[in-house]
């Protein structure tokens, strides 16, 4: 076949493309194998090391414990033992640069300077420079970073060396924000006006929203405040009424308002949209501002700085109680309050929803009683709950300061195998005489629920009576049986609750704790607490007891970070496998005048609540009071059938006749937190006649401890022998 110049021309040309293109690739090969090869410098080499971890002499707490951290990581990874020295030098000695070091924050060698000085701000650098690895940062909550980085990148992924590039540098940042804490380690400090104790709080509210793995920033009056990096919390008069404004000026957030209203929304709305808070970092744009005025916000009638509801038909704020402070000689910063809408309509309800979101709120939380609903809306550290009963035309807004945590953070799905068991625990009771000197009393209680998991929900505690030596350790050995514990191991209690504050059902908690500290044991882990304790002055009968202030002294002591749920009527959540419905708590007793009648004590208003799980259901009424009306604050919002329940407790140790509440409930069993000498004989026919429960039905807690469990869908009754039972195995 004859070939046209034009076909031998292509043909040539393509020949030399790929000619060429086989040449090109030759030479990419020749390259990559005459690349030259790394330097690697060995900080750390089969669990040898000749350098040491310095930090400066003067450094803080958060920078030591960042430069223990490394030494710590170092060794515990390789096996090696690398000090820790601060950078201090005998004054007229030059510093040796010949020394090996890892450099960590702002040390007076001259590499700190070095890598510090070619930083941008809000960044930080891990460069190796002469002999020193420098880990240093624009501020201490930076080199936070810098140090994780360093450990989680190369310590932790190393094998028996730990080795960086001889010209090693690695630098970030996060541009342009201010960067508030990091880790929990932060420079910036929240200040107040001297003296002014809301301020102090709303200041309080920004160290709440800032706590990163228990650590926050500090709250200080402007008189006493060091740092040059702060977030101002002020009333500032010269804005319009209304106005509140934040505004970020060099390194600080200064948040302001017209008047203290104003400034407990702003402040909010900017920790809510301002803010940005990861698990390790909380950071502000460094431009960010903002601006407003309420309106259409509250009302002559509305005494809370949350938005307000539009009705008629509004009570006066009722201070429902202060959670775990102590208000037994004046109000508090954490007392919680209510307002109740009557003649409220689902509509109402509906409307206020959304009235909230339209100020910022988030809808966190829903649940549902029967037909009652409740809902938990949340704009920064601002908390309101929003209970409505249709079955009472009742609206119940309250302004949440009390609780440390939400409902979530409570909640948890069940884990384990094990058997779920709920246990009347019989503590020294009486025997119908009066005369206590030889131990035990005619009240008190302990209830225990032993989770799948064995972990434990308490209910309550006892009276000082029921303290003698051998009943704590029999309460001890009980739970460490239950829960298949090891003495020396740590029990691990779920949740805490606390019908109300009367001392016998308290002050045995105080007496447990010092009984386990001096026989060996480790106290409890309490993961969370609640209840909902009245107001110490709200009338002439619902102060606290003693006992009441020492329990709660004692849980803030040994558990500063617990979670503390405010308990509120229509609450519900889960613990592991065990449902928890507050049915009734000291909001169902204030009246259209914002008020509890003057007669009622902490018993009338005591919380009733209900417990569930594996097809069984226990009624607790605590020490409820009885009587038609005080029964029909919880009553009249429930169905009977909703009421109904397998077990139900006979309230205040078998003295107040609940009758209306045994007819609702038609429980199988009944539960009496006293001998049954002490049982009130009018509460026990009113029990058997109204509430149908048989007399060999009534479990009482004098001679034995009863469990009730489920067995083949059917309620299983377990007899335990009291501690003191020589028959007791």
């Amino acid at each position: 076949m004859k070939m046209t110049f034009r076909k031998a021309l292509s043909l040539i040309l393509c020949v030399s493309a790929i000619l060429s293109s086989l040449a090109v690739l030759a030479s990419c090969n020749k390259t990559q194998d005459e690349k030259p090869k790394v330097e690697m410098i060995n900080i750390v080499d089969n669990s040898k090391t000749d350098y040491v971890v310095v930090r400066a002499d003067g450094a803080s707490k958060d920078v030591v414990d960042l430069a223990v951290s490394v030494r710590v990581a170092i060794n515990d990874k390789f096996g090696c033992d690398i000090s820790i020295e601060s950078d201090w030098v005998k004054p007229g000695t030059e510093i040796d640069s010949s020394i090996k070091e890892i450099l960590i924050g702002d040390t007076n060698r001259p590499e700190t300077g070095e890598v510090k000085n070619s930083l941008e701000a809000n960044s930080w650098a891990v460069k190796y420079v002469g002999n020193k690895l420098v880990i240093c940062a624009t501020d201490e909550a930076m080199l936070a970073i810098a140090v994780e980085w360093f450990l989680e990148n190369y310590v932790e992924k190393a094998d028996k060396q730990l080795s960086v590039p001889k010209d090693f540098v690695h630098t970030e940042g996060i541009g342009d924000a201010l960067p508030i804490s990091v880790n929990g380690i932060s420079s910036y400090q929240i200040v107040y006006p001297d003296g002014n104790e809301n301020l102090e709080y709303f200041a309080s509210l920004v160290q709440k929203h800032t706590k990163i793995d228990s650590r926050s920033l500090e709250v200080v009056s402007d008189e006493k405040v060091k740092s040059e990096q702060r977030i101002n919390v002020l009333v500032d008069s010269s804005l319009t009424a209304n106005e509140y404004k934040v505004i970020v000026e060099g390194n600080n957030v200064n948040v302001s308002a017209s008047d203290e209203d104003a400034l407990y929304y702003g402040l909010n709305y900017f920790l809510e949209y301002g803010m940005t808070v990861t698990d390790t970092m909380i950071t502000v744009p460094k431009d960010y501002t903002l601006s407003g005025k309420l309106e259409n916000y509250t009302s002559s009638r509305w005494q809370m700085p949350v938005p307000a509801v539009e009705h008629s038909n509004i009570a006066p704020a009722y201070d429902i109680g202060c959670g775990l402070e102590n208000d037994k000689n004046a109000d508090v910063i954490t007392d919680s309050y209510l307002h109740l809408v009557s003649n409220a309509s689902a509509d109402k309800f509906t409307d206020y929803g959304k009235k909230l979101e339209s100020f910022g709120f988030k809808n966190t939380y829903s649940a549902t009683t029967d037909e009652n609903t409740l809902t938990c809306y949340r704009l920064g550290e601002a908390l309101v709950y929003v209970h409505f009963s249709p079955r009472q035309k009742a609206m119940r807004v309250i302004w949440d300061k009390s609780s440390t945590c939400e409902v979530s953070d409570v909640d948890y799905t069940a884990e384990g195998n094990g058997t779920t068991t709920f246990y009347q625990y019989s503590l020294d009771y009486t025997n119908a005489e009066l005369n206590y000197s030889g131990g035990g009393i005619n009240c008190g209680m302990l209830y225990i629920i032993k989770l799948a998991d064995n972990s434990l929900i308490l209910v309550d505690s006892g009276h000082n009576n029921q303290s003698k030596t051998e009943s704590l350790q029999g309460i001890c050995d009980f739970l460490y049986e239950i829960t298949g514990t090891a003495k020396k191991e740590q029990l691990n209690i779920r949740f805490w609750y606390y019908t109300h504050p009367d001392g016998d059902h308290n002050e045995l908690t105080m007496k447990l704790f010092s009984h386990m500290k001096s026989h060996g044991y480790k106290i409890p882990n309490v993961e969370a607490l609640g209840f909902a304790y009245p107001c110490e002055r709200a009338n002439d009968n619902l102060g606290k007891t003693d006992g009441s202030y020492q329990m709660l002294e004692l849980m803030k002591t040994n558990y500063p970070d617990i979670n503390y749920l405010k308990l509120h009527t229509g609450m519900v959540f889960n613990i592991g496998e065990v449902k928890f419905e507050v049915l009734s708590t000291v909001e169902n007793f204030v009246g259209t005048d914002g008020k509890i009648p003057n007669n009622y004590g902490t018993n009338d208003v005591c919380s009733v609540v209900r417990f569930s799980f594996d097809g069984m259901s226990v009624l607790m009424q605590g020490d409820q009071g009885g009587g038609t009306q005080k029964e029909n604050y919880l009553l009249s919002m429930y169905s009977t059938e909703y009421i109904k329940s397998d077990v139900i407790q006979i309230a205040h140790h078998g003295f107040n006749n609940t009758g209306d509440m045994f007819a609702a409930a038609k429980a199988t069993y009944a539960l009496l937190s006293n001998s049954k000498a002490n049982l009130n004989s009018g509460v026990k026919q009113s029990l058997k006649k109204r509430g149908g429960v048989n007399e060999e039905n009534i479990l009482d807690g004098g001679d034995y401890t009863y469990g009730l469990k489920m067995t083949n869908g059917k309620i299983e009754v377990i007899k335990i022998m009291r501690y003191d039972n020589p028959n007791r195995k």
